[in-house]
């Protein structure tokens, strides 16, 4: 018994986690190939911009969720 709740412990805790640290959106902006990778607890910059800026910046929850025009204005 005590097997049993242990393994659907674990089981929940990979599902939840896959869940929230999955990017489940990707975005190519026309600026040069920048690439955006979002999730609920974070979001990926790869920056590449024509002449400008070539990064990678990386927000963590909560300030994964501000427009990038938010991001850009820093």
């Amino acid at each position: 018994m005590k097997k049993h709740c242990i393994l659907w412990t674990v089981v929940i805790t990979l599902i939840v986690s896959w869940f929230l640290f999955f990017p489940w959106s990707k975005q190519v902006l026309e600026d040069g190939g920048t690439i955006v990778y979002s999730s609920f607890t974070y979001k990926i910059y790869i920056w590449n911009s024509i002449g400008g800026k070539n990064t990678t910046e990386i927000y963590y929850f909560p300030f994964n969720f501000k427009y990038r025009s938010g991001i850009l204005d820093k």
